[in-house]
């Protein structure tokens, strides 16, 4: 089918009946009139438009580039020095033709590339109920299957698209399910995506500052998230009167060794509990412990690996410059002498320590392997970072459990069999609605407040993320929340401890669920639909 039977076929719908919505005055007031229910309808419809109308935009702009890149084949065939720029030329003209960035130019022919050997995704992309960025997961993902695999995966994927889910849980699902399938493809993908991304990026930013970005393994980011964490927890109080962002600053350019940058708070308490005791030398050779605590890393930010490298020093004057006396020579020196002498009582080599990842790994062979903090890695990535002293292998936890009749989506288990997946045709039915999670007679734990550890990783284990909609967070770093709310005056009458009336939430999704606005309804499978309280709409989410 031609690409423009396929835009006729998928025409845009107008959330109005006659016209686009245009925010006149007449439809300013309709708006002003709409029920809460409507008014949902009418933002959902308009956003629909729009993505509509985007998806015929980014097939469009990958025709403008294939024309573009066959008038350069031609070209290169009597110049081949003009080749390696075909490519280029093509995101240029897309860029020229369509008024947008060269990054959204090279986005839209990317994907435009992928969608030619995924018709099913190309025309759930032009019927507008899949944003941008989850086509985008999905093609990308499956490009790394050979055909007749990713024409399996393709429905399961679209699916899980579809799923009121953050893009990084459908990023982690899809890595997943590309790795069960062909676990050599995944780690042939991988290293290929360093060879094309792994780099630092030091790029000046304005009053005095740089901007830093980088793409490393996720070893290596979640390394550098512990020791800032780490570092902070150490030599910072509560009342230091710096911003997280400028705490974080300053322990990474501790960690770098900048010098005159030893990180210290700035509470102003003599009395501080975090005031590190005076260093005897003016060298910082102690070495960071990292067998110390770790707090969570923060996946939500941008934590890099970054280096110097490529900072002009632009405030030094160049070396030949400075004046050469002697005064300064000797000064210089007497200084080194002190560095070495302490530098002397120090091991000249040092064995390496093991940091405090962890990689879990099933035993059966079954389950993808997961690197705490960041989600599924292929085996052979598991079993590098595992062989060393970079992370340490955790099996993982048991998740068996009374009246668990349906784990959720197992994609590794299902190996290459994606023909006998179907969706059920029925929901499953609510857990226990008293909060009892069906026991007839309370567990010993059930009646704690606080869950045991056992129980607890099993919820981690088993739903993965918060259960909020459109939140990733990984479920090892929120809070287990009773669904049903235990009563401390009377644990008998009130919501047990036990896992189906426990759910991952981070902190201000937890919140907002004890605001009331949508209530939550847990069933079997541990999905959870949730319910609006002012217009009875229903969301539905479901474990990673």
């Amino acid at each position: 089918m031609a690409i423009t039977d396929i835009i006729d076929d998928h025409a845009p719908t107008s959330p109005f009946p006659h016209s686009p919505l245009s925010f006149t005055a007449d439809d300013i007031d309709t708006i002003s009139h709409l029920s809460g229910v409507e008014l949902n309808d009418v933002a959902r419809t308009t956003q629909r438009l729009a993505r509509q109308a985007e998806a015929r935009t980014a097939l469009l702009a990958y025709r403008i580039g294939e024309s573009i890149a066959d008038d350069m084949l031609v070209v290169a065939a009597t110049r081949p020095h003009t080749h390696h720029a075909v490519d280029k030329a093509a995101i240029a003209e897309i860029s020229l033709q369509l008024g947008i960035s060269r990054s959204l130019a090279r986005r839209y022919a990317i994907l435009g590339a992928h969608l030619t050997d995924l018709p099913h995704t190309t025309l759930a992309f032009l019927d507008g109920h899949i944003r941008l960025s989850r086509i985008e997961l999905v093609a990308d993902q499956l490009s790394i299957l050979d055909p007749s695999l990713r024409a399996q995966a393709e429905p399961l994927a679209l699916e899980l698209a579809r799923r009121t889910s953050a893009d990084s849980t459908l990023r982690d699902q899809l890595t997943e399910l590309v790795i069960a399938l062909d676990p050599d493809a995944a780690t042939g993908a991988r290293h290929d995506f360093a060879d094309r991304n792994q780099n630092i990026h030091i790029r000046p930013d304005t009053h005095g500052h740089v901007t830093l970005d980088g793409c490393l393994p996720a070893e290596q980011g979640l390394h550098l998230a512990q020791r800032i964490s780490t570092l902070i927890d150490e030599r910072l109080c509560a009342d230091d009167p710096r911003t997280h962002g400028r705490r974080r600053v300053a322990a990474l350019a501790d960690i770098q060794g900048l010098p005159g940058a030893h990180l210290t708070c700035h509470c102003g308490n003599t009395t501080c509990p975090a005031t590190p005791s005076e260093p005897e030398t003016d060298c910082d050779t102690a070495p960071f412990d990292d067998t110390a605590p770790l707090d969570q890393p923060d996946t939500g930010e941008a934590d890099a690996g970054v280096t110097d490298a490529g900072v002009t020093e632009a405030g030094e004057a160049p070396a030949e410059d400075l004046p050469n006396t002697g005064e300064a020579n000797a000064e210089v020196a007497a200084d080194s002498a002190t560095c070495d002498e302490h530098h002397a009582e120090e091991p000249t080599a040092e064995p390496a320590q093991q940091t405090a990842l962890e990689v879990l790994i099933d035993p059966a062979g079954v389950a993808v392997p997961r690197l705490v903090g960041f989600g599924v890695i292929d085996p052979a990535h598991a079993a590098e970072l595992a062989a060393g002293v970079i992370a340490r292998p955790v099996a993982f936890p048991d998740l068996t459990a009374a009246n668990l009749t349906s784990p959720g989506l197992n994609l590794a288990a299902m190996e290459s069999n994606l023909a006998a997946w179907e969706l059920p045709d029925n929901p499953a039915p609510p857990a226990d609605p008293t909060g009892h999670g069906g026991y007839p007679a309370p567990p010993p734990w059930a009646l704690r407040y606080r869950p045991p550890d056992r129980l607890r990783q099993q919820v981690i284990a088993l739903h993965g993320v918060c259960r909020y909609p459109e939140c990733g967070k990984p479920a090892e770093h929120t809070e287990l929340d009773h669904l049903v709310k235990f009563n401390h005056a009377d644990p008998h009458a009130g919501g047990w401890t036990v896992l189906f009336n426990l759910v991952p939430l981070c902190g201000p999704d937890h919140q907002r669920k004890h605001l009331g606005f949508w209530t939550p309804t847990m069933h079997t499978d541990l999905s959870i639909t949730w319910t609006s309280t002012r217009t009875g709409e229903t969301i539905t989410t479901y474990p990673r």
